[in-house]
């Protein structure tokens, strides 16, 4: 292609020299030359991004080996003990130290049985040390307690307001960070006694962990509000940071099953389970859960702290037992003013369905519009059944209704408006 161009190049300056060459004929040729720059060109720019990926990949296996030839630095404590003997004998000498890149993270499995109503709660702990000391078969402890963290409470700094200025958003308002994570251990036993990680995993599994069939329990034991967690057969968790699962305890709990709908943004109803961790029970720390209904998976969530006694609720997804049927039934606009206002009267209608078998709970809620202006006011004049308006307009109904029936709720609300006023946002 190259020996083509070139004879044409020449073939075109004799033809030039000679006067025998067109307009058309040195157009084609000017294109000709146009083509091949550009591919010319595109060919250059993909050699010079090969040519980067390829040096960047020499940068990285670079920095791999240069890490690997490197020997890890191993860290040794020297213990010197002065004893003085009153007479001869045997004793044996355990000691306890320190060491800190250890912790754990508490994750859950929630299983719903909507049938039984009863909650299957796995209790798991994430393992994971960087201690430089590989745990095999250890008796293991994992503690609630913080050491990490300090024992003296956090100052109060003045609390300082001022108005929108640029300059005095460059305050300087600091929190105090967290101290380290710590870990205790018994030289004599192996045994490992570790303080919860304070950081909350962010990505959510996207299915349920596998846990082995064979569970191990702990043994609970409480001193005050520090809750200890006695693993008898912890099993191996190498020094890699990386987390290594470990069952704490299992146990059942009684739910309260309740279905909620918002019609005016959802036909269908989600389900929600409300469940009181016993006042005997252990505090279930923050951590991430994985919940199924039955056997299947739905989702997971973040659980807060709970405290023995304390009540929490997990929301098990959509739920088609319900058939909700929501419509605007009136529109009138009154044809005379009231003083100097413009009323507008609206009317809903709300047919609910329990596809289910057995009597169920249902919790309903609507939404009035709630007016920013002193001239705009929007009244609840009418429900069925009779409700209070909540605050920011919110109207909730808690139901009962048996298996195969069903329920209407209506409500009517009126707007009153000086008629020169536009309303937006009404979205009726």
């Amino acid at each position: 292609m190259e020996q083509l161009s070139e004879k044409s190049k020449t073939q075109y300056a004799i033809n030039l020299a000679k006067q025998q060459t067109n307009l058309e004929q040195l157009q084609s040729l000017i294109d000709f030359i146009g083509d091949k720059y550009l591919d010319y060109g595109d060919r250059i720019t993909k050699l010079e991004q090969q040519k980067q990926d390829l040096n960047n990949r020499i940068i990285a296996l670079e920095r791999l080996k240069q890490k690997l030839q490197v020997p890890k630095n191993k860290e040794h404590l020297n213990l010197i003990i002065l004893i003085e003997t009153a007479a001869p004998g045997e004793f044996e000498l355990e000691v306890s130290y320190l060491v800190n890149r250890a912790s754990w993270t508490p994750v859950y499995d929630l299983q719903v049985n909507t049938t039984e109503k009863e909650l299957n709660l796995t209790y798991l702990a994430e393992v994971k040390q960087s201690t430089g000391e590989d745990w095999h078969n250890i008796p293991l402890t994992l503690s609630t307690a913080k050491p990490g963290l300090g024992t003296l409470p956090p100052k109060l700094k003045t609390w300082y307001i001022y108005p929108d200025d640029p300059i005095a958003a460059l305050e300087e308002r600091s929190v105090p960070a967290a101290g380290s994570k710590m870990d205790k251990s018994s030289k004599r036993r192996r045994s490992r006694a570790i303080s919860p990680d304070n950081q909350i995993p962010m990505a959510a599994a996207v299915n349920p962990p596998s846990i082995e069939a064979e569970v191990v329990a702990a043994t609970v034991a409480k001193s005050g509000s520090v809750v200890t967690f006695e693993v008898s057969n912890g099993g191996d968790i190498p020094s890699d940071n990386t987390p290594h699962k470990v069952t704490i305890f299992r146990d059942r709990f009684p739910v309260n099953l309740e279905y909620v709908t918002v019609p005016r943004l959802v036909s269908f109803t989600y389900l929600q389970a409300t469940i009181i961790n016993p006042s005997t029970g252990v505090t279930l720390l923050p951590g991430q859960a994985n919940i199924l209904r039955e056997q299947t998976f739905v989702g997971t969530t973040n659980l807060d702290n709970i405290a023995p006694g304390q009540e929490f609720t997990l929301n098990l997804g959509i739920d088609e037992a319900w058939k909700i049927d929501r419509s605007l039934v009136q529109r009138q606009v009154d044809k005379k003013l009231i003083g100097s206002y413009k009323r507008v009267t609206y009317a809903y209608r709300i047919i609910i369905n329990n596809l289910l078998e057995a009597e169920s709970s249902l919790k309903l809620t609507e939404q009035l519009p709630v007016s920013r202006d002193e001239r705009i006011k929007v009244r609840l004049i009418q429900s069925e059944p009779k409700i209070k308006q909540g605050e920011m307009g919110i109207l909730e109904w808690n139901l009962t209704v048996a298996g195969g029936e069903k329920q209407t709720i209506n409500y009517q609300f009126t707007l009153e408006y000086p008629p020169e006023i536009k309303i937006n946002g009404l979205g009726i």
